[in-house]
């Protein structure tokens, strides 16, 4: 009995050690959780800000279609008129959200975390009560909605515009759920960066 129970223990101590392993020291070469960006800040003139997000169709992407995510993958999107005329002068961010929803609390208290940090003609901002009443939420929701199944709020939705060659694309990017403060940094940099080309 005492010679199982020692290669029990053994087993456990060895289990134990491979976990410790996997949690400490593999698995932060796997996931980042880099919290810690920090808009570039120098006194050098020449500094160039590179994108955080890159253009495709992936997750985190900026999309100029729908994302692979989307049921309707590839096919191209109708901005509506009030977001395109807004486009037209800066980034905008549209923020459809409830009252009484905490997610959509968390989120506001991001963004207006962040917006602080920003002069407030350097992007437009639409936050929209997330109501069938409510002709731009329901249209925010059909329009950027990023799978294109059942909206859920709070729906953050950044768009810009983005020198390809000779024309000039609108690129976008939504999200269901509250963000981190450091994601909606980092998503209204690469829109500023973005539309100053």
């Amino acid at each position: 009995m005492e010679k199982n129970t020692g290669k029990l223990i053994i087993g456990v101590v060895t289990v134990i050690v491979i976990a410790l392993y996997v949690i400490f020291v593999i698995q932060p070469t796997f996931t980042s959780n880099d919290d810690s960006y920090q808009k570039p800040v120098t006194e050098d003139e020449d500094i160039v800000y590179e994108r955080f997000y890159d253009i495709g169709s992936g997750v985190n992407d900026w999309w100029v279609n729908y994302p692979l995510k989307h049921e309707t993958p590839g096919v191209g999107v109708s901005h509506p008129d009030w977001c395109t005329d807004d486009v037209a002068k800066a980034p905008v961010i549209i923020f459809v959200h409830s009252d009484d929803c905490a997610p959509c609390v968390t989120q506001k208290r991001n963004l207006n975390n962040l917006f602080a940090n920003y002069p407030s003609t350097s992007y437009k901002y639409h936050p929209l009560p997330a109501t069938f009443e409510n002709e731009r939420s329901m249209e925010a929701f059909e329009i950027y909605d990023p799978t294109g199944g059942m909206p859920y709020i709070p729906l953050t939705v950044f768009v810009t515009l983005m020198e390809d060659g000779d024309t000039i694309k609108t690129v976008w990017h939504a999200r269901e759920g509250a963000m981190t403060e450091t994601e909606l940094q980092r998503y209204l940099d690469d829109a500023m960066m973005f539309y100053e080309g």
